[in-house]
């Protein structure tokens, strides 16, 4: 495991840990309610029960049960569970530099870790006592997860030996910028801020010119200083984004403003309170800031963007190259009337349940 590049080791462990959790969830879902947890022993009373107590008999003859169904009274099965360190030592190597450098500077990060993995090791040995490794839809998902880490690692291996480390050369980079000049120009935005009262499609006439009144009311108040544009956002406001944010809405392309709010918005002076627009979803009161004119971003503010999007151009080429040479290399032979027998079976099986 040492010879793994450090460019996805985080990768590995993360995967698995991701794969294992999501083959696992389905099955004890569907299958929890057949099967006991065994009690570990910490977790098991002090108190000896009275066999001559009926009650307590009962609670003596289950513990029993329970402990032998694990391999010992009250001692689960921990043969090939245990964890040695070795195996902490791979494990570690495994982390990223960040989690590594934590528990190795802190002596109780470190046993808290430790705790982690004896965790997850009694967790596996329940899991075994009980037969859980040995279902048939189990066994085979854990296949399926083993074959998409297999899968996964191999194809990050021959991506990092075949992209060179100073992949992309900044030629490559500014002519990418050049060519695609478009691609970063940034058209003309302003700054919004907005209370909107919604009309709800049950308002009749009435209804919504209470609202209108409202939102004129509100307007009067924020002019006169009785309010300040947040608090009335804050206590008025119908939208998530603009009650918590202080009304601001952010920098919004002006080609995306509805034509009867963006004319009254631009037609207001920065900070200053538009009278109540109507729309068909409801009131505004608008305030507008600063009007960002059309501009082309340049290029050192996009440069490491552009090597990012290259850098994963290159990839998706390379695993199309290498899932055609592998289909050629080693070849999965059917015949159009396996696939079609195959798809009528499955299909005839979905209909009956």
């Amino acid at each position: 495991m040492s010879s793994i590049p450090l460019l996805f080791k985080k990768f590995l462990s993360w995967t698995a840990i991701i794969v294992a959790v999501v083959l696992s969830y389905g099955y004890l879902a569907q299958n929890i309610h057949t099967w006991e947890l065994p009690l570990p022993s910490f977790m098991q009373s002090d108190r000896t029960p009275n066999p001559k107590d009926k009650q307590s008999g009962e609670i003596l003859r289950q513990g029993n049960n329970q402990a032998s169904a694990i391999g010992g009274p009250g001692q689960p099965e921990l043969a090939g569970f245990s964890l040695d360190f070795a195996e902490v030592n791979q494990i570690v190597k495994l982390l990223d530099n960040q989690q590594r450098d934590k528990i190795l500077s802190d002596f109780e990060a470190f046993q808290n870790f430790l705790q982690a993995e004896f965790i997850n090791k009694s967790i596996l040995a329940a899991a075994h006592a009980n037969k859980i490794d040995q279902n048939a839809d189990f066994q085979f998902m854990a296949k399926r997860g083993y074959e998409t880490i297999l899968r996964d690692i191999y194809l990050k291996q021959l991506i990092i030996s075949k992209i060179p480390g100073d992949f992309p050369p900044e030629e490559q980079v500014k002519a990418y910028y050049d060519e695609n000049m478009d691609k970063f120009r940034v058209v003309e935005r302003v700054q919004v801020w907005q209370v909107f009262l919604p009309f709800s499609p049950s308002f009749g006439t009435k209804v919504r010119d209470e609202v209108k009144k409202k939102a004129e009311s509100i307007v009067r108040d924020l002019r006169i200083g009785e309010l300040d544009f947040a608090t009335a956002a804050e206590k008025y406001s119908q939208t998530q984004t603009g009650k918590y944010n202080s009304g601001y809405l952010g920098l919004i392309k002006l080609s995306d403003i509805k034509p009867e709010i963006k004319k009254p918005l631009l037609a207001l002076k920065p900070g200053k309170v538009s009278e109540p627009v109507s729309t068909e979803e409801g009131v505004h009161i608008l305030m507008r800031g600063s009007v960002l004119p059309e501009q082309v971003l340049a290029y050192e503010e996009v440069r490491d963007r552009i090597s990012q999007l290259l850098v994963k151009q290159l990839q998706a080429k390379l695993i199309r190259s290498i899932n055609e040479q592998a289909a050629s290399a080693y070849p999965i032979e059917i015949t159009e009337d396996q696939k079609e027998q195959w798809w009528l079976k499955l299909r005839t099986r979905e209909l009956e349940k």
